[in-house]
């Protein structure tokens, strides 16, 4: 896991952490974790050679959260 912490010119803290993952376990913990805390999942299943690909994108205790 790699961390980053800076404070932006407005005087707000950041800390960013990155951990690496395997491709076929990488949405194991977002399942595990979806029901239970704050976070999203999409998925797309849709492909057409040449012009879309398909993707997951998954998050749990998002950073931001607006009402």
């Amino acid at each position: 896991m790699t961390s980053t912490r800076f404070t932006t010119s407005g005087g707000v803290n950041i800390e960013k952490s990155m951990t690496p993952l395997d491709d076929k376990q990488a949405l194991d913990k977002i399942y595990q974790y979806i029901d239970t805390h704050k976070g999203a999942l999409f998925v797309s299943n849709y492909e057409v050679p040449d012009r879309y690909s398909r993707w997951d994108l998954g998050f749990v205790h998002p950073a931001l959260e607006l009402p």
